[in-house]
């Protein structure tokens, strides 16, 4: 009989042929404010109330953070995202 760690190897290592894994940290991150908890994570993170942060993407016509950090500081004289 195989040992158990063994056995999940081997069973992991065939699971990942017949099924790569989809990198997700690939894909581009997002401002989604279409729900409430959201629209809290994202003023908390960017330091913004939530009047600024749907100004700026209104204006941008963008949801990528980086672009509204920028406008952001550019505009308001935004200092950086929030210390917790």
């Amino acid at each position: 009989m195989l040992h158990q760690p063994v056995l999940k190897t081997r069973l992991a290592k065939k699971l990942l042929k017949l099924f790569p894994m989809k990198h997700f940290s690939n894909r581009p991150e997002t401002v989604d404010i279409s729900e409430e908890q959201a629209r809290i994570y994202w003023t908390r993170r960017l330091n913004v109330s939530e009047v600024s942060l749907k100004a700026a993407i209104r204006a941008l016509r963008d949801v990528d953070p980086a672009k509204i950090e920028a406008y952001l500081r550019a505009v308001n004289g935004f200092a950086g995202t929030a210390a917790n």
